[in-house]
């Protein structure tokens, strides 16, 4: 109440105060605030080259947003229409970091020892995932990551497909996508080609 009344006095004496204290609470103050923490979300710039089980090529950029101090964001996708991506996004995943687990999606990769291994499921039935390795250094596109994480995934069927995920740990992204066949014919369907850190 004293600040109140003292605030009143000195508008009521110099009118320029209540302009300045409106200017300060309002303007100053909040955009402050919003550009001392706009570096707090990390935005990258990802492409990806696709290659589906004929062999046919695509590529597709991937924005990525986490919030450092909330560790949740998004990853927005973009198909890729020659060597254009298109405007409209064509799928957006929740991104979220809890207790070492990446949530992407419906999916989820443990950053753990070698070894460690957890059941879980999607729209394709259950499947097992393991820890496989943790690389110091990894080169993808020319660029060095470190502490990535080969996670392996199958499916409870028999002769299922494995799945392999190269994890950046430090950025939370995906760096490669293999997928080894019943018949023992691995390819790789996702694997980075472009990175851009803003």
């Amino acid at each position: 109440m004293e600040l109140a009344e003292g605030l009143g006095r000195l508008t009521l004496k110099y009118r320029l105060a209540g302009f300045v204290y409106l200017l300060l609470t309002f303007f100053f103050v909040p955009f402050s605030l919003i550009y001392l923490h706009q570096d707090s979300v990390q935005k990258l710039n990802l492409v990806y080259d696709q290659v589906d089980t004929n062999g046919i090529k695509t590529k597709y950029r991937l924005e990525t947003r986490l919030n450092a101090r909330t560790q949740t964001g998004e990853w927005t996708r973009f198909d890729g229409a020659g060597t254009g991506f298109g405007e409209e996004p064509s799928l957006i995943y929740p991104v979220s970091v809890k207790n070492n687990t990446l949530f992407v999606g419906k999916n989820m990769f443990l950053f753990n020892r070698v070894g460690f291994c957890w059941d879980s499921e999607d729209e394709k039935g259950r499947f097992t995932s393991c820890i496989e390795n943790i690389l110091r250094d990894f080169h993808e596109s020319e660029i060095k990551f470190d502490s990535v994480y080969v996670c392996r995934t199958t499916y409870n069927e028999e002769d299922s497909i494995l799945h392999r995920f190269y994890i950046s740990a430090p950025f939370k992204i995906m760096l490669r996508h293999e997928v080894l066949s019943p018949g023992g014919k691995a390819f790789v369907a996702e694997k980075l080609v472009g990175f851009e850190l803003e």
